[in-house]
């Protein structure tokens, strides 16, 4: 009799605990593939470019603050050198001052072009990158094999187990790809204050202002190529589990051991889609 019914709960939640752990899996499989999806997008095409036409209705905006900003520096440096008993105002002096003006001045009226120069260039070499990845993230072979060998209770722990994680596995997912799309929304605020940022290229000091307005550009931008580099190796790190081979051993602990070994990978991946802002910011010291 204990028998029928130890059969009874393996026919009831075995077919469960399969579909929990393949769809687990397969959740942040579409996460994966639908972030791949966006590398081709920039910002200027984000939503069909609807916000991109906000951002040229303000340009004009930012412009003129950036214009009153670059006479205002040309102006202050002018007059620093005119009062600087020190020396005389030289001809050189003021050809130095002139140059950082047409600088300035040509940085600030191309500020948008710049960005979406920067912006094409990382998204074409996030592409490259991603086409690396040629398959999509499959179930670890012990992971089936146990399933397909649980016994009752097995079947049961499993299955709430499988269901932890096709939550956790969600919410993962849903932060990889929240992550990408922040990215872009960032980039979006960051273009109107471009002129303003490079109108400081008009005085000597200024340069490290515009310096590090661009260099936070670049580790934005660049954010892309560290995202499609952690999700090109998303297979071959999260299918693999912990890649730990424990020989021969219960039904449940294998099952529990991969299935925590897999959300633990898909962590490490989704980890180092978050922090790829930082992992730029620290190669390359912007």
């Amino acid at each position: 009799m204990f028998d029928w019914i130890a059969d009874a709960i393996v026919a009831v939640f075995q077919p469960m605990l399969r579909a929990l752990v393949q769809s687990a899996y397969s959740i942040f499989n579409y996460c994966v593939t639908f972030a791949t999806g966006l590398f081709g997008i920039t910002p200027q095409g984000l939503k069909g470019g609807a916000p991109w036409a906000i951002i040229q209705r303000l340009n004009p905006i930012f412009i003129a603050v950036a214009s009153s900003i670059v006479t205002t520096i040309f102006l202050a440096g002018f007059i620093q050198e005119m009062v600087n008993i020190r020396q005389e105002l030289s001809f050189y002096a003021v050809i130095r001052l002139f140059l950082r003006l047409v600088f300035a001045n040509g940085l600030i009226v191309f500020a948008i072009d710049i960005c979406k120069q920067i912006f094409t260039l990382f998204a074409n070499w996030a592409i490259l990158v991603g086409n690396t990845r040629t398959s999509s993230l499959s179930v670890p072979s012990a992971l089936m094999h146990a399933v397909n060998n649980v016994d009752w209770g097995a079947s049961i722990i499993g299955t709430l187990v499988a269901l932890i994680c096709v939550i956790v596995a969600a919410v993962l997912g849903g932060m990889l790809i929240y992550t990408v799309y922040m990215r872009l929304f960032k980039l979006l605020i960051l273009v109107p204050l471009a002129p303003v940022a490079f109108s400081t290229a008009a005085g000597g000091g200024g340069m490290v202002s515009a310096g590090a307005f661009f260099k936070n550009l670049l580790a934005l931008s660049g954010e892309i190529v560290v995202i499609a580099i952690a999700l090109a190796l998303s297979n071959a790190v999260v299918g693999t589990g912990l890649g730990i081979d424990f020989g021969s051993t219960s039904s449940i602990v294998t099952i529990l051991v991969q299935l925590l070994g897999g959300l633990l990978s898909m962590a490490m991946v989704s980890g180092t889609v978050m922090g790829a802002e930082k992992i730029i910011r620290e190669a390359f010291r912007f």
